[in-house]
């Protein structure tokens, strides 16, 4: 077969011949397992880059790069989505104002440490792996009734002032 230039030139054929035989190969290492973590990685740097490239000048390219490859992550693995959601969060805290940067991530971390809280009924009286917190100086047993393992941890639904 003889290539000539009156339709494609060398090069397009050239690129579109190497993309035909490499597509099979990458496809090949993102399904072994673990090796799709390292393309999630890869990706999810290359628009870290980008994005910050389009912060310091403000090039529309490095800004379409930048949220093209985020929004490839979830299409390389599932797991992709929850580094897609945490670019976002940086992303939205980047482009808001500095003074509700501070609210923004105060709001944040006042509801993350709001639905931290797991069955407190005030300071140290949690229970907390099958032993009541506080317990030990008030002599109260813990109850056995209504436990929940989370995590390999046992959660009891009742305080020391319920379970007597």
């Amino acid at each position: 077969m003889f290539i000539s230039k009156k339709h494609l030139s060398r090069r397009t054929v050239l690129r579109g011949l190497s993309a035909s035989i490499s597509l099979p190969l990458l496809d090949a290492h993102a399904a072994l397992a673990g090796y799709a973590d390292l393309w999630v990685a890869v990706t999810l740097g290359l628009a870290s880059l980008a994005w910050t490239r389009w912060l310091l000048w403000r090039e529309r390219g490095q800004w379409l790069l930048g949220v093209g490859l985020a929004l490839c992550l979830p299409a390389i693995k599932l797991e992709g989505a929850v580094w897609l959601l945490m670019f976002s969060a940086v992303v939205v805290l980047d482009l808001l104002p500095s003074r509700w940067r501070w609210r923004v991530a105060g709001g944040v971390a006042a509801i993350g440490g709001v639905g931290g809280e797991v069955d407190r009924d005030g300071p140290g009286r949690g229970v907390v792996g099958g032993v009541a917190a506080g317990a030990a100086d008030q002599g109260v047993r813990p109850a056995t009734a209504r436990q929940n393992v989370v995590a390999g941890a046992t959660l009891q639904d009742c305080s020391p002032r319920r379970c007597r």
